[in-house]
């Protein structure tokens, strides 16, 4: 019967982890992941959950390193703008700034792309398929219109 409630506390756990992720309590979330590491859950927990806590701690790290690499490109690029325009580039990038966090950083994912092509290609002074302005405007179209889907929605009857 312990080995029984354990398992079953060990579930609970997971499902609280999946609870507070829904409910926008991203730090408490990461802080119950970094728990499940260390009490071991994932030996007790059913293989299903496991699985799940696992699937969550890979999202939020990656989450946590798009944040951060957000925060790096949007604090450096305006300042590689010329003259009057890296004042409004800044604003815009500070406006995002503040609103970053895990529930909006999806918003920026083509922004991300292109700001990592951006930087290798100026480390490697080749030829820029974008310039920097035109990179800060993925970011500022990305976060005003959301993450896009990949596959455009059809109506019944229509051709795509």
């Amino acid at each position: 019967m312990l080995t029984r409630l354990r398992k079953d506390r060990a579930d609970l756990f997971i499902r609280s982890i999946e609870q507070a992720k829904k409910v926008g309590q991203h730090k408490e979330a990461i802080e119950r992941l970094a728990i499940f590491d260390r009490e071991g859950y994932d030996k007790l927990a059913s293989p299903l959950l496991a699985t799940q806590a696992k699937d969550l701690a890979v999202d939020y790290e990656k989450a946590t390193a798009n944040i951060e690499a957000a925060k790096k490109y949007l604090t450096d690029f305006p300042k590689l703008t010329p003259g009057m325009k890296a004042k409004v580039w800044n604003q815009a990038a500070e406006f995002i700034l503040e609103e970053l966090n895990h529930d909006t950083i999806e918003r920026l994912d083509e922004f991300l792309l292109s700001a990592k092509q951006h930087e290798r290609q100026r480390k490697e002074k080749a030829e820029l398929t974008q310039s920097t302005e035109q990179v800060l405007a993925s970011a500022v179209a990305g976060w005003l219109q959301g993450r896009t889907p990949r596959f455009p929605m059809c109506r019944p009857r229509s051709s795509c």
